[in-house]
């Protein structure tokens, strides 16, 4: 067998394809395996997939197609600033893609954008090592591979869609400070950096912070005659006008960010909680997954990037040819980041300060980066130098992980299974590594390329065995049968139907010109967004903080993830009808349900699902006085606020609200007691199994009921306890059941419409949970039909028709006095309103909603909304790049003059 000679372009571009399409076959393969591809009936959503993503695509599809604001969105928390969502959730090209998608094909198109990326990942690495390091094609290509499907690609870049990018944009801006370094022009620099903040600023947070120590690490190793002084000017120079040249988008996010942060960002502790050190190395091992983890900082982060750079990584302090500078520069920063996951403060500044909701240390690719750098640069002298230095590390390697394994606190995580592959393979490749270096040396070079070929597949090996574990258990992918667990692959064939049923009937009933109208219902996320109707429902780390607990405050549900967290999400499932009418929600799609206001007006017959219109929901704006302005709301008192801004619009003082007592009617496998402050306690008497609890009540006439569950363990009944409840009134089950931990805290019970009293039982079943929980005393919450109508036509009446196009908001009124504006517009700061053209103040109501003083006569209406910041942000845009354009220039003319 003769040695294949490539030519240097042929090399390369071999080099290229196979750089991006085996890491990209390898996913597919795996993917197709689990039943997942295009047209497939498992679909790649689930978790923040599902809740997130699917939703915020879908919407910017509707955008891109002009039927939605690139600026603003009702879809989302009853109006969000969706150019900050897409900044965060979908900034960069490949969601740009989802334009050609409908909600159909969504899921497949965000599959292969996945994959895509894989394939993009190795590619740009293969040419970032082609111009850093001294290796044979072989080794760069599965470096490349390693660098494509490393842990967090496989963990967090599914999850999160836009992560991903960073491993793409990382190489390419080392690769412009290496060709900074070597004299060539910044153009490269320049751009990658630019458009690593705009794909995604937060990634490119901590891509900043990472590339800055870089260059200072490789600036102080380098041996050049050029003067230092003038790179560091160069890359200053780039740096700052990159970062000016992408404030377009940058930022007014940022600015709605941090106007919305809540105090969750505080070092309240020096550790993060994380446990064992020796975790990390057993995390760098392949099929080593212990699973979504619910608690924050628990899990070590996935640091896996293939054998062969564990194995080689060592070489890099081995080889004398390296200097102490750089040696002694990447042990630092590799410190630095392993501290970073012990140390809060550390935590904090990768982080941007602040702490995430869930999937903890985000920055973790960076220290995978900086393991396949330092392999990297040690086997590029390795392989040329005569010295025989590999069993050193080998033998460190196999002390430090048998460490690891035998005396990490939770080996139940991590499977022998697992361990002796990785051991298996380790064996396979430092035999390979050792007939390698023969065949280089010999004379003799006839099983040379089979040598070659026997490594890569190792690789593959290596590489699809640890993928292939992430994406079945990281997905519930182990599970084959259908499940409804948002936290497993879904399958078409069950939601699709129940998400398709909201689109048709938003076809039926809701009209695009018509009165502006929300939506209530499907219990889906964001479903607003998904279908592109108005909605409050929510799950979005980018949130109106104060719209979201105004309201919560009115009896919707805000999930608090962790203390001191809140409005990540908002949940209108159930919530009481005066916030349903107050909130212009004006058509609920849902199965049968029994409250008064409501008229059927359309049904899906695949799913049963029915339209109902709200005849008592209210207009988006109506007039009232200033003393709009004295109302205070009281916390946990949803009634009561409720009631006080209904009393002020309607200028009415009518009771609404009674409440009715609930009488224990049955205990099992629990104790339930009331503490001294008034809170009922559920003790269960026998660990792991069922446990049931019923009440009952009464509904009198004419009035509408609602039974309040909260909740005061959120933690409790949010992580390790699934409570359902389910209502029967007169023997007869009513509405459908709801996970206590997902909706509240209103429950409609029904609208009793006789003139006999309803006898009502609600039962609660818990499962999955054997510690105490506390709720607040349950109680039925009465509604007088006759009140609230009466009340509500009083409000209609000083009604605002306010038109909505977008980013603008249009009306007319007409009043014999000075009178106040109230919407239910939530207030942001890139809201301008205007009266006959003239600039008018806005006044932030509870500073979440909109509301306008007006001059008395017929006048003109107008909100427009643009992002705060957004202008100033488009000026810095053109000042850096016309500043970048500027140096080049005089740096040309300077040497042109020598």
């Amino acid at each position: 067998m003769t040695r294949l000679r490539l030519s240097k372009g042929q090399a390369l571009w071999l080099g290229a394809i196979l750089a991006f399409l085996v890491p990209l076959l390898l996913v597919l393969i795996i993917f197709f395996r689990l039943g997942i591809y295009w047209g497939s009936d498992r679909l790649f959503i689930y978790g923040d997939l599902a809740q997130q993503y699917y939703p915020f695509y879908a919407n910017l599809s509707s955008a891109l197609h002009g039927k939605d604001s690139l600026f603003w969105t009702w879809s989302l928390a009853g109006g969000l600033n969706f150019y900050s969502v897409i900044a965060y959730y979908a900034g960069g090209i490949f969601p740009l893609l989802s334009y050609f998608a409908t909600p159909d094909s969504l899921p497949d198109m965000m599959l292969y954008s996945y994959i895509l990326k894989i394939g993009l990942t190795g590619l740009v690495f293969y040419f970032y090592a082609r111009t850093t390091f001294k290796l044979p094609l072989v080794f760069q290509l599965a470096l490349s591979w390693c660098w494509a499907m490393n842990g967090f690609t496989l963990y967090y870049g599914k999850s999160i869609l836009p992560w991903q990018e960073a491993q793409i944009f990382l190489p390419l801006i080392l690769l412009g400070i290496e060709w900074l370094l070597r004299g060539k022009k910044p153009y490269f620099l320049f751009f990658s950096y630019a458009l690593a903040f705009i794909t995604n600023y937060y990634m490119g947070y901590m891509l900043g912070i990472f590339s800055l120590f870089y260059f200072i690490i490789k600036l102080i190793a380098l041996k050049t005659q050029t003067p230092k002084k003038s790179l560091i000017l160069a890359y200053s120079v780039t740096a700052l006008a990159s970062g000016l040249a992408s404030l377009f988008i940058v930022l007014p996010s940022v600015l709605d960010v941090f106007h919305n942060l809540v105090a969750n960002s505080k070092a309240s502790s020096l550790w993060t909680g994380l446990g064992n050190p020796l975790e990390l190395l057993i995390k760098a091992l392949p099929g080593f997954f212990d699973g979504d983890s619910s608690e924050l900082y628990k899990t070590a982060p996935y640091l896996f990037s293939g054998l062969i750079v564990l194995l080689t990584l060592p070489l890099f302090f081995l080889q004398k040819e390296i200097s102490k500078h750089e040696k002694i520069g990447f042990s630092m920063l590799i410190l630095f980041l392993i501290s970073s996951f012990y140390l809060q403060p550390l935590n904090l500044i990768w982080m941007a300060g602040e702490t995430p909701t869930g999937l903890p240390f985000r920055y973790s690719y960076l220290l995978i980066f900086c393991m396949i750098y330092q392999a990297a640069r040690g086997l590029g002298y390795w392989l040329i130098q005569p010295e025989k230095r590999l069993f050193y590390p080998i033998g460190c390697f196999i002390a430090l992980f048998g460490l690891a394994y035998f005396f990490n606190p939770k080996p139940s995580f991590y499977p022998a299974a697992a361990f002796g592959f990785a051991g298996m393979l380790v064996v396979l490749f430092v035999s390979w590594l050792v007939i390698y270096r023969y065949l280089q040396r010999s004379k003799q070079q006839r099983f040379y390329q089979l040598a070659q070929l026997i490594f890569t597949l190792l690789v593959a090996i290596d590489l699809g065995y640890n993928a292939n574990v992430y994406l079945t258990e990281g997905g519930g992918g182990s599970n084959n049968e259908a499940s409804s667990y948002v936290y497993d692959y879904w399958r078409r064939s069950i939601y699709m139907p129940h998400l398709k049923s909201s689109q048709a009937l938003k076809a039926k009933v809701v009209k695009e010109n018509d009165l502006f109208s929300r939506v209530k219902g499907n219990n889906l996320f964001s479903a607003g967004a998904l279908y592109s109707f108005s909605s409050l429902t929510s799950y979005c780390s980018i949130k109106n903080q104060a719209f979201v607990e105004f309201a919560s405050q009115l009896g919707y549900m805000s999930h608090q993830m962790i203390d001191g967290f809140k409005g990540t999400s908002l949940s209108m499932d159930n919530g009481l009808l005066l916030s349903d009418n107050l909130f212009a929600n004006r058509y609920i799609f849902q199965p049968l349900r029994n409250t008064f206001g409501l008229t059927i007006v359309a049904k899906d017959e695949v799913t049963g699902y029915l339209a109902y219109q709200n005849q008592l929901a209210l207009p988006l704006g109506m007039l009232t006085d200033r003393s709009v302005y004295l109302l205070k709301l009281s916390a946990g008192e949803y009634s009561e606020n409720i009631s006080k801004i209904y009393h002020q619009l309607a200028a009415s003082d009518s009771s609404y609200f009674h409440t009715e007592p609930v009488s224990l009617k049955s205990q099992n496998n629990v104790i339930v007691s009331t503490n001294p402050l008034g809170e009922t306690i559920i003790t269960p008497t026998v660990s792991n199994v069922e446990k049931k609890i019923s009440w009952q009540a009464e509904i009198p006439s004419g009035y509408q009921a609602y039974f309040y569950f909260h909740p005061l363990d959120r933690a409790v009944i949010g992580g390790e306890m699934l409570t359902n409840l389910q209502f029967l009134v007169n023997g007869l089950q009513v509405g459908f059941s709801s996970l206590a931990s997902e909706t509240g805290y209103f429950y409609p019970v029904g609208y009793n419409d006789t003139e006999l009293a309803w006898q009502v039982e609600v039962g609660m079943v818990i499962t999955k949970n054997n510690q105490p929980l506390r709720i607040d005393q349950p109680m039925l919450v009465l509604i007088d039909e006759k009140n609230v109508t009466a009340d509500t036509k009083k409000i209609r009446e000083k009604a605002v028709d306010l038109k909505v196009d977008g980013r603008v908001v249009t009306g007319t009124y007409n009043a014999t006095d000075s009178q106040v504006l109230f919407t239910t517009i939530p207030y942001d700061r890139g809201w301008r309103a205007y009266i006959d053209g003239e600039k008018a103040d806005i006044i932030a109501f509870e500073d979440a909603v909109i509301t306008l003083e007006l001059p008395d006569g017929r006048h003109d209406i107008k909100l427009v909304y643009t992002p705060y910041g957004f202008k100033v942000g488009v000026v810095c845009a053109i000042f850096g790049l016309s500043g970048f354009v500027i140096y080049i220039w005089v740096m040309r003319r300077r040497c042109k003059g020598g």
